[in-house]
């Protein structure tokens, strides 16, 4: 699940937005893989209005870690994973935006050749996976 965030500075000087249509105006930070096309806001777990594409960003990357640096450093407003920014923002580093609305992530398949004898380690890494993702979207 990923949320939008900002940091302190930013939202104090530029507001903090309360619905996504109110994101035209400000700085973003996009992921040049994760936030291109439309986004399916949801809100309590169901979709919520039609698909919007976030407003033209101000800078996009391809490493996450890289857009977190630039939230932090009060470069804009990014839609980042909710399991590391909760942690910034318990630090007063971020701040979430659009509490109520949040963007499921893509859908992760393990695929592996049939065989009668599976190599433990490759059970083992499957059962971890599986356990891992359990509850970060539902991993079956």
């Amino acid at each position: 699940v990923r949320a939008m965030y900002g940091s302190p500075t930013y939202l104090a000087r530029r507001g903090k937005p309360i619905h996504p249509a109110e994101l035209e105006g400000h700085d973003i930070v996009a992921h040049s893989i994760a936030d291109v096309g439309p986004i399916d806001w949801r809100r309590e777990g169901r979709r919520v209005g039609a698909s919007m594409s976030l407003p033209r960003p101000r800078c996009v990357t391809n490493d996450t870690a890289a857009l977190e640096r630039f939230v932090l450093s009060d470069a804009g407003l990014a839609l980042l994973g909710t399991l590391e920014a909760e942690d910034l923002v318990a630090q007063g580093r971020l701040v979430r935006v659009l509490p109520d609305y949040e963007q499921h992530g893509a859908v992760a398949t393990l695929v592996w050749p049939e065989r009668r004898h599976m190599a433990p380690r490759v059970r083992a890494f499957i059962d971890h996976a599986v356990q891992s993702m359990a509850g970060v979207g539902g991993a079956e």
